[in-house]
């Protein structure tokens, strides 16, 4: 799992320019194997993308103000994926046992 998430990362990287690899990959791996592991489909992953990427950003009360409505996305979008699980149309999984 995690090396097939490593290989889709590299490859959804742009050639030919410069990349950030901390960024696009390094802090991207572990955020694209927890999604796999909780059973997160495609569709609702970038929510908790975008949850996982701000929170290294939080540095204090203002900033972490900033950050609730993502949270709020993406608790969201983990609503409607255990509904998609209840209704049996999600993938395997955490969360769907």
């Amino acid at each position: 799992m995690i090396e097939r998430q490593a290989k889709d990362l590299l490859n959804r990287m742009e050639t030919g320019a410069p990349v950030d690899l901390v960024s696009t990959y390094a802090a991207a791996l572990p955020v694209a194997v927890i999604a796999d592991l909780i059973g997160l489909r495609e569709e609702t992953r970038s929510s908790f993308f975008d949850a996982a990427r701000h929170l290294d950003g939080v540095t204090g009360l203002l900033s972490f103000m900033k950050l609730m409505d993502t949270l709020n996305r993406a608790q969201k979008a983990l609503a409607v994926e255990i509904e998609a699980i209840r209704r049996g149309q999600g993938v395997s999984g955490i969360l769907s046992g």
